[in-house]
């Protein structure tokens, strides 16, 4: 597994990253899959779970909430159960 902060990226707690700083660092196409999951991933999280409307993690994203729905779908993104 790829450690994102040696390529300027910062990692939450969640086990998500955020660019932190550009370098030249190269990302192998698996490492990209997983970085733009897990950006969706935080844009969901951040909305509450929302996909479309004001505030929406299509909006922070974007790109058309019939798009987010789509990557979704193909990513297998699935919302955690509340315990």
């Amino acid at each position: 597994r790829l450690d994102l902060s040696m390529l300027g990226l910062k990692v939450d707690t969640d086990g998500t990253a955020e660019v932190a700083v550009a370098n030249d660092e190269i990302l192998t196409e698996s490492d990209m899959r997983d970085f733009h999951k897990n950006n969706i991933v935080r844009a969901l999280r951040r909305s509450n779970w929302k996909v479309s409307g004001a505030g929406g993690a299509a909006e922070l994203l974007g790109i058309r909430p019939t798009t987010l729905a789509d990557r979704i779908r193909t990513m297998k993104i699935r919302k955690p159960a509340v315990h």
